[in-house]
């Protein structure tokens, strides 16, 4: 960008803050808009941090463009003209796919499941068959744990209306369905009734309940002080969910390995654990709930603190239903291990929640809850969240961070 212009902004700076501001308001709703990009903000916003006067406008300028970047980046999801909410790369994907699907197979469990096309070269989409509440959910919980850096799939929404909806529609009636697919019948007939069908890409990795047997000793009976980011990650997962009220995961009281996943070639990096299939449940009648959690794992490390324990306890209960390891595993960690798991999980709670606290300090700045809760018509009439209950958990872990540095 030509320098001289860049100056001559600087001395409208509040004028074109605002402008800015506006055109990520367009961008967050998922409309296209050209006359600003992504990099021109960051490059008039980076001169910008060199004059005193607009450092705090800038700083939360630039945020705001970090945050909305890890939720809408440069292929992200766009709504259509007929509806669809999707991206360009997976859009394209679901039009290759289409025309030389031969079965259907089911893959994971739901309210009837989640299924994947299958074409002859081994070219894949997956869908499932939901409620257009269960829609929303899914593309709000998309970005909200998108922001925290996790590997998710991504989820979006055909219109099933739409010539492409239509067209995935009919293939699901026409397409051989294999044996192993329950309530065919059910499937086809849920499918016509449906506003939207979720459509996403395939993540690689593995479930935790498909991890091998040698795998699962490995990392987590033998050599566990190996693996701390594992660890730490599943504690990020564990407040995340705890904090949006995603109880069909893990946590003190359940246990579904089946969504969350581990990247086998990032072990050793931070987040190895991947994300599928959550939903987010932060609104009124469950507000007083989260927070009792939420200030419950946040103290995690207090010695009467037993969630953490529990958590873990679950866990390894269930690679011992799934046949991953031998009966009583726990039994063969020594306390040292124990402690190091409880260690490096309780490290992954509170270090989501200083991130939680870095992406939403002030709820005078709600830009980016609205740009996670914000969805296209008719699913934004499915949504019962409201900013205000957002920020009432945010400012319980604000007060529990508070008197955990005092306490220190």
């Amino acid at each position: 960008m030509d320098p001289s212009k860049i100056d001559l902004i600087l001395l409208h700076f509040d004028r074109w803050s605002a402008l800015a501001h506006l055109h990520l308001d367009v961008l967050s709703a998922g409309r296209e808009e050209d006359r600003l990009t992504w990099e021109t903000i960051k490059t008039i916003a980076q001169k910008a941090l060199e004059v005193p006067e607009h450092l705090e406008k800038t700083k939360s300028l630039l945020l705001r463009v970090e945050n909305l970047q890890k939720i809408f980046d440069q292929d992200g999801r766009k709504v259509d003209g007929e509806g669809n909410c999707i991206s360009i790369p997976l859009k394209a994907r679901v039009e290759k796919v289409l025309p030389h699907v031969t079965s259907i197979v089911q893959t994971r469990a739901g309210t009837l499941g989640a299924f994947t096309f299958v074409t002859f070269h081994r070219l894949c989409v997956m869908f499932k068959i939901i409620s257009s509440h269960e829609v929303a959910k899914h593309l709000v919980a998309d970005k909200f744990y998108k922001i925290f850096g996790f590997s998710i799939p991504e989820y979006c929404a055909l219109n099933t209306q739409s010539a492409l909806g239509k067209a995935f529609c009919q293939r699901i009636e026409d397409a051989q369905v294999s044996r192993k697919v329950r309530n065919q019948a059910r499937m086809v007939s849920e499918t016509k009734s449906l506003a939207h069908l979720v459509v996403m890409s395939k993540i690689e990795a593995t479930p935790f309940n498909q991890l091998e047997k040698d795998r699962v000793v490995q990392i987590f009976i033998a050599n566990v002080k190996s693996y701390p980011t594992v660890f730490r990650s599943l504690g990020r997962m564990l407040f995340l969910d705890t904090f949006c009220k995603n109880v069909d995961r893990l946590n003190w009281e359940t246990c579904n390995t089946g969504n969350f996943l581990l990247d086998l070639t990032r072990l050793q990096e931070e987040n190895p654990v991947c994300l599928i299939d959550h939903d987010f449940e932060l609104h009124r009648p469950f507000v007083r709930n989260i927070e009792k959690n939420v200030r419950l794992l946040c103290h995690c490390f207090s010695p009467d603190n037993i969630l953490l324990n529990r958590t873990i306890e679950m866990l390894y209960h269930d690679f011992v239903l799934n046949s991953q390891c031998d009966p009583n595993p726990l039994g063969t960690l020594c306390k040292s291990k124990f402690d190091f798991i409880k260690e490096n999980m309780g490290r992954g709670v509170m270090q989501a929640l200083e991130d939680l606290l870095f992406h939403f300090p002030d709820p005078r700045d709600d830009s980016l809850v609205k740009s996670i809760l914000e969805l296209p018509e008719p699913l934004q009439a499915c949504l019962p969240y409201r900013v205000s209950d957002f920020f009432e958990v945010v400012k319980v872990a604000k007060e529990e961070k508070a008197q955990k540095d005092k306490n220190e």
